[in-house]
């Protein structure tokens, strides 16, 4: 329901969903090589999968570092 990573509030339940999501890729589709703790805190790891997932998926023009509800 809210945006999660770059610019975004740190902790809540929505990054605990991008974190579990985050954690179903597999590497080289841009998932974590070791698997994110869902806690709900996008710290350096996640906000790093993140980045890391939107490059894989979206190349650069796509990586914007957040992740929002209906993009």
């Amino acid at each position: 329901s809210q945006p999660v990573g770059l610019g975004c509030k740190r902790e809540s339940p929505d990054v605990r969903t991008v974190q579990e999501l985050l954690n179903g890729v597999l590497p080289p589709f841009g998932g974590p090589v070791e698997k994110l703790k869902t806690d709900g805190i996008c710290g350096p790891k996640t906000q790093a999968t993140i980045n890391n997932f939107q490059l894989k998926q979206f190349g650069w023009k796509g990586c914007d570092g957040r992740v929002d509800p209906g993009k």
